[in-house]
């Protein structure tokens, strides 16, 4: 049952069928062909008796049903690590418990189900992991630099694999704002930022499903607007008259207005996808009957929150009250993707 569940899963990636892979995200099949050829070259090949499945004697096909669950066990390691960066060993084994244990991470990475959540979600907790570590204090400016690479890369690999993307780093975007807000900026905070979304965009412009066009996109903007807006906070450091800083913050405003005024007038500005703005505004959902009629796009009933997290649902509002009481930057980033997680996952189940 199993396999013949994972022949319908991949059938349209699958040869002879195919796909076009140029308006398709490549992370996926890239990764499955590393990790691949990696087995293929330590002489591990994995053949079914030929009985059970015409496809059972090609090993390709086979690892391709075994992917997910691989991928599934790789996330719930850098889970147990980002847990234990932000509260200890404890931490660490109860957020890979409760990953590994959850029905719905269960389904998206069952056998065969080879879809960019596989990846996807992977790619989110290693970005979080090592962004949160590059803007930290504590460590030197080396260290964050490296960290910064690492959290670049893995931002890139996600805008590689699945269209969810723009949830990272939208959220990570928010909490640089929020820092911002909160008077936490540091040289740090500049140094992890230029790095991590320059690589990642660099990345970004090299993917054919996405290319240049994605940095005029809504969201991509942002991303430039607040690297300017960093930039202000850093040379207002170095500036020490009160008049001098008052002149560089309006002229840093006009110039934003100016700029934004003719990008917007040229229509250079791409606003965001209608599943995506659907998504933020559940409203917009009823004026786009393509969208409404999804039934992955229904909102979702509080009765599926504690079907796909049982118990696990009490933790949700005490954890963010502990978060709120010592609000470090982890926990700060924990507050916001908390609760932006909550509100999404209720827009659209």
């Amino acid at each position: 049952a199993c396999l013949v569940g994972s022949e319908m899963c991949i059938r349209d990636r699958w040869y002879p069928w195919g796909r076009n892979m140029g308006a398709s995200y490549p992370g996926l099949p890239a990764t499955m062909a590393l990790f691949y050829s990696i087995l293929n070259a330590l002489g591990i090949r994995i053949v079914l008796p030929q009985g059970l499945h015409p496809l059972s004697s090609d090993p390709l096909y086979n690892f391709c049903i075994l992917f997910p669950v691989i991928m599934g066990t790789l996330t719930c390691i850098v889970m147990y690590f980002l847990g234990k960066d932000i509260g200890g060993k404890e931490v660490g084994l109860l957020s890979a418990l409760f990953l590994a244990l959850n029905g719905s991470y269960i389904s998206r990475t069952a056998l065969g189900f080879c879809d960019d959540e596989t990846v996807g979600i992977l790619g989110i907790l290693l970005f979080i992991f090592f962004f949160l570590r590059s803007i930290e204090p504590e460590r030197s400016i080396r260290a964050n630099a490296i960290y910064a690479v690492a959290a670049g890369l893995s931002l890139g690999y996600i805008f590689a694999s699945w269209g969810a993307s723009r949830y990272a780093l939208g959220m990570a975007l928010l909490f640089v704002f929020v820092l911002i807000l909160l008077r936490r900026y540091t040289s740090r905070l500049l140094l992890s930022y230029s790095i991590t979304f320059g690589i990642s965009l660099f990345i970004t412009i090299n993917i054919p499903a996405l290319g240049f066009r994605f940095l005029t996109e809504a969201t991509t903007l942002v991303v430039f607007g607040l690297f300017l807006l960093l930039c202000l906070l850093e040379a207002t450091r170095y500036i020490k008259t009160p008049k001098r800083k008052a002149m560089l913050v309006i002229g840093f405003l006009a110039f934003g207005a100016i700029l934004l005024f003719a990008l917007s007038w040229l229509g250079i500005i791409r606003p965001l996808g209608d599943k995506f703005i659907s998504v933020i505004n559940p409203i917009q959902r009823l004026f786009i009957p393509l969208i409404e009629s999804v039934q992955e796009h229904r909102p979702s009933a509080w009765g599926s929150f504690y079907y796909d997290f049982g118990i696990g649902i009490l933790f949700i509002p005490v954890g963010l009250f502990f978060a709120a009481q010592n609000p470090t930057n982890r926990n700060l980033f924990l507050i916001i993707f908390g609760l932006t997680s909550v509100y999404f996952a209720g827009s659209m189940v």
